[in-house]
């Protein structure tokens, strides 16, 4: 298994939902680089992959120029 980095108050971390008053989450979109992309194609960690199918999708029209590819 890969090491994970993530940072340390996400141990503490648990979203609210509804209920959060900031909603800075909502609609988020995480723009990666082509090369990133076409490494999480190649996951086959069946956890991991099953993640990666559901919720990593190319934008075929890209909206910015970093999604142009």
């Amino acid at each position: 298994m890969r090491p994970i980095l993530i940072p340390e108050y996400l141990k503490d971390f648990s979203c609210i939902g509804s209920a959060c008053e900031d909603t800075c989450c909502v609609g988020w979109n995480i723009v990666v680089e082509k090369k990133t992309y076409q490494t999480y194609r190649k996951v086959r960690q069946p956890e991991m992959e099953d993640k990666l199918l559901k919720y990593v999708k190319r934008n075929r029209k890209p909206t910015t120029p970093y999604t142009s590819w």
